[in-house]
């Protein structure tokens, strides 16, 4: 079994996860990326539509640039609400945003007032001329809409605060039938990282507090139509050498999945007790309940999974390593996996 690295030009971290399948079919375009007035989030998988906002420093509206005519038209606001994005800014970037026929987009709908934490917040869909704002899952105050299935029927995101105050989370799935609650047992925060394409499947990872060692467990997982499986990385249990006590395993997530849901990536911080795993010093490629770690280059010192192919053989990944000057170097590296089953 083999994971072999594959060099990629440098390129800025947001665009390549957001738009690798226009920039593969960008000889097709009748407008070149820079012409597209918007600040881009998702593409569809032939490259004939984006979604975006129009800024990506304070976004207020969510935007859609078709091939066709290269024209692009402001998503309504929908009423009682202040702004609007495509997907939620903060964890888009792995997620399909845009219905594979490019009409329908998931988003989000802010009040200016949730700033202040006093206001609100909705996933919605727009499809066509169609406007629909999903309330979050019972229980919660506040949506936000993530990804959306290759056919557009079905959206994800997460429910977020309670009446009380509390600041848990949970993923949501709102489906033609109603909504699914997708939570890691015991976790205060569960957070859906990516979907597969028909969003039957949903990876990510959760924050679960352990009284035994006073800290968080931080967990990958994978969700398949309500059954959860924790992904646990190989580890070496470790010792806290003050209290004579286990430490809990590295903080770990998953962060993308195959189309077909069988193939999932996920990072690992194996000196990261307690801390977040969004600083993840090694990847894997979960198949079949195995772990494969990618395997660095030499010469670099950590390797963070971003995004992964439809069919799962290739993860593109940012390596870190430092220059001559000590300076610290970030760079994209795509893995491949042929002949792995």
């Amino acid at each position: 079994m083999d994971l072999r690295p594959m060099d990629l030009p440098h390129r800025n971290l947001l665009a390549t996860s957001v738009l690798a399948s226009l920039l593969a079919r960008a000889a097709l375009a009748q407008a070149t990326l820079s012409e597209i007035p918007i600040y881009p989030e998702g593409s569809n998988p032939a490259g004939t539509a984006v979604a975006g906002t129009d800024s990506g420093e304070s976004p207020t509206a969510a935007r859609k640039w078709t091939l066709t005519g290269n024209s692009t038209v402001t998503l309504a606001t929908p009423s009682g609400f202040d702004r609007t994005c495509a997907g939620s800014p903060e964890y888009t970037r792995r997620h399909r945003i845009i219905s594979d026929d490019g009409v329908a987009v998931v988003g989000t709908a802010f009040s200016d007032a949730d700033d202040v934490g006093t206001g609100h917040a909705r996933a919605v869909r727009w499809n066509g001329n169609s406007l629909t704002v999903f309330a979050p899952f019972p229980g919660y105050e506040h949506g936000e809409g993530w990804a959306i299935s290759a056919n557009g029927q079905m959206i994800l995101g997460r429910s977020y605060g309670t009446a009380d105050g509390g600041l848990g989370s949970v993923g949501t799935r709102w489906t033609t039938a109603g909504m699914d609650k997708i939570e890691v047992a015991g976790a205060e925060v569960t957070y859906p990282a990516a979907g597969n394409a028909d969003l039957s499947v949903v990876v990510g990872s959760a924050e679960r507090y352990s009284e035994t060692t006073m800290s968080y467990d931080i967990v990958a997982f994978r969700w398949n139509n309500g059954q959860l499986q924790e992904l646990r990385p190989p580890y070496q249990p470790g010792w806290d050498p003050d209290t004579g006590t286990e430490l809990p395993p590295p903080p770990a997530g998953a962060v993308a999945v195959s189309d077909s849901g069988e193939v999932v990536a996920v990072n690992e911080n194996p000196d990261g007790y307690g801390e977040s795993w969004l600083y993840p010093q090694q990847a894997f490629r979960w198949h079949g309940d195995r772990f494969t770690l990618i395997p660095l280059p030499e010469g670099y010192s950590g390797a963070c999974a971003k995004v992964m192919s439809g069919d799962g053989s290739t993860i593109v990944c940012k390596l870190t390593r430092y220059d001559e000057s000590g300076t610290e170097v970030h760079e994209l590296h795509a893995f491949t996996s042929e002949g792995l089953v």
